[in-house]
């Protein structure tokens, strides 16, 4: 247990999951804390359900130290169509508490040894299961994350919670709005003009306190695009969204654009105006 593996004490070894593949048992578990970076998924091997086990050479077989997604197990695999497996797993945010966690899904594939392995984590858009019949040998759609460690500025900003925060592809930090800013916005350079299709929003949903009875509930916002920050096109318009989504991911129609500005128009009663990370996605203006 530990970030380090430093707590000789006090292993933990838990969330154990069995797959069965060409007659093969994988024995997958989750080690050492749910409540670090180091949280990952391992896996044995055997030809019985009640072992004996080999561990497999390829371990782990799910791990991120940093980015935005880390902290990846406990978690399950399920069969998804056209006979791919997909493993549905918990990452680490651990802002409110240490085992605050979200959920990731990527593809499970096995090598040419036999051997169990998870094509993630992932960052950037996927193919839903279905559309690629391989998807552990590739599932990228081949759009790249574009305002990461951008310029960015907004209508105000807290102490601390400037918004750099919203674009350092980090999930333990965030940009937060004065509390007098009735038209929060965020907006980042993408030095140079990109063909835009996609973000992805986190909104940070900080106030939540449910002893309070403030909970969650739907965010309304706008997302623009631009070439001179000057005249705005509407990318993406949720100003009339009811659905409660604290993480979005919007598509539209690419534009070519140079500016991106999110807007957020409402939000949970008893909520601020922060947003974890938002990510617009794309490519290259050919």
């Amino acid at each position: 247990r530990g970030e380090f593996n430093q707590f000789l004490d006090h292993p933990v070894l838990e969330g154990a999951w069995m797959t069965k593949h060409d007659g093969t048992f994988y024995l997958q578990y989750s080690a050492c804390g749910t409540s670090y970076t180091n949280y990952a998924l391992g896996c044995y091997t055997g030809q019985h359900p009640l072992g004996p086990f080999t561990y497999q050479q390829r371990n782990p077989i799910l791990i991120s130290h940093s980015g935005l997604v880390n902290g990846c197990a406990h978690h399950s695999v399920v069969e998804g169509p056209g006979n791919t497996l997909w493993c549905v797993y918990t990452t680490l945010v651990g802002v409110r508490a240490g085992c605050e966690r979200r959920i990731g899904m990527d593809p499970v594939g096995f090598d040419e040894n036999g051997e169990m392995f998870i094509a993630g984590p992932t960052e950037t858009p996927q193919f839903a299961p279905g559309v690629v019949a391989d998807p552990a040998r590739g599932n990228a759609a081949g759009l790249l994350p574009l305002t990461v460690h951008q310029p960015a500025t907004a209508s105000s900003w807290i102490e601390g919670r400037e918004p750099v925060y919203a674009v350092d592809n980090y999930i333990r930090t965030w940009w937060e709005a004065a509390a007098t800013d009735a038209d929060p916005w965020l907006q980042i350079d993408l030095e140079a003009e990109f063909e835009v299709s996609a973000a992805r929003t986190i909104f940070a949903d900080m106030g939540l306190d449910y002893s309070a009875d403030v909970m969650p509930g739907p965010y309304q916002y706008r997302i623009e695009g631009s070439n001179d920050a000057q005249r705005w096109t509407v990318l993406c318009d949720q100003s009339a969204n009811t659905e409660d989504r604290h993480i979005t991911y919007d598509t539209w129609a690419p534009e070519v654009v140079r500016y991106v500005r999110l807007t957020i128009l409402a939000i949970p009663p008893g909520m601020r105006p922060s947003v974890w990370e938002f990510t617009v996605f794309g490519k290259p203006d050919a």
